[in-house]
């Protein structure tokens, strides 16, 4: 059973001409912007290469752990035991918004550049965040 494409049929010489120049014009612009990016990230990753005797890798996994310890920290702080627990409960996402917002005291923009995300993306983690510490309050904790 043959398919037919009734919009190619339609379509007049010039128009299949003109369609075919916007979809190879749209597929060169992805490209090239894409091209871009991965040559950026990775001469920004050639820069960092090991200084002295530390390697790279060292010092990224000592920041992690060093975050990882104060957001464990910033859990631990909330004194309210159903509050601990409700936060406890929320995304991985969601708890690092929160300590990146009211822990380390960062605006959303700096929030949204250290987590790589967009400011949209954080701005709805954190509402969402509040909607359920709300929502657990309200109706009576965990």
């Amino acid at each position: 059973m043959e398919r037919k494409d009734y919009l190619v049929e339609e379509l007049s010489k010039e128009e299949k001409l003109y369609l075919k120049r916007i979809v190879m014009t749209a597929k060169n612009k992805y490209f090239e912007k894409n091209y871009n990016y991965i040559n950026n990230t990775s001469m920004f990753v050639d820069e960092i290469v090991s200084a002295g005797e530390e390697s790279v890798l060292d010092a990224v996994l000592e920041k992690c752990q060093e975050e990882v310890k104060s957001a464990r920290e910033f859990e631990k702080t909330l004194s309210n035991p159903s509050l601990y627990n409700i936060v406890k409960a929320l995304s991985l996402r969601e708890k690092e918004v929160l300590f990146y917002l009211y822990k380390k005291q960062k605006s959303i923009n700096e929030t949204a550049v250290i987590m790589g995300l967009d400011r949209k993306t954080i701005r709805k983690y954190r509402d969402e965040a509040h909607r359920k510490i709300a929502e657990k309050l309200i109706n009576g904790g965990m």
